[in-house]
């Protein structure tokens, strides 16, 4: 599994999670999907933030305080395996930094294609193409997510690349999920 990570930048594992902890998590997103309405996150970024959320999406975060569910995914021995290997030779401890929920809609568009790390750009950038990886990210698909239905683009193996070049919309793939 640590093999295809690290050619790829990434995995899908199927089967993570139980059944019955998908189903009580996404009750309880669904329970509290109607309180924010589309396009309201910013990730405190302003009018740049919403356009890059969606106009049409709904995310919201504070997962814990929803259902008991979302600290069984984080306990989960698969999910903590990877994020050792991938971060503990750099550091002496992780946290998470976000869990969130997100509702993309109807004719939403795609985002354009990031890195998550570029939340942390001047550290990335002064240490491109040898960046030390100091996050990871992990999407659960609480239901099926298809290309038709949002997926997120992924482009395998763009981590290793010399340059930071974002316009490969044509080498991406969607990174398609089932609960």
């Amino acid at each position: 599994m640590m093999d295809a990570f690290r050619r790829d930048g990434g995995l899908i594992v199927e089967g993570m999670f139980n059944r019955a902890t998908i189903d009580a998590m996404t009750a309880a997103a669904d329970r509290r999907m109607p309180e924010f309405p589309p396009g309201s996150a910013t990730q405190g970024m302003g009018a740049a933030g919403a356009a890059f959320v969606g106009a049409n999406t709904v995310r919201f975060s504070s997962l814990p305080l929803l259902d008991d569910a979302y600290l069984d995914i984080l306990d989960n021995e698969v999910y903590a395996a990877i994020a050792d290997a991938v971060l503990l030779p750099h550091c002496g401890s992780y946290w998470v930094n976000t869990g969130q929920i997100m509702y993309i809609g109807p004719g939403e568009a795609a985002q354009v294609l990031h890195r998550d790390a570029d939340n942390w750009w001047e550290y990335v950038r002064s240490a491109w193409p040898n960046v030390v990886d100091i996050t990871i990210s992990a999407m659960i698909g609480l239901e099926e997510v298809t290309e038709e239905l949002g997926a997120t683009r992924v482009v395998p193996g763009s981590h290793t690349w010399e340059n930071l070049d974002y316009r490969v919309e044509h080498e991406s793939v969607p990174a398609e999920l089932g609960p």
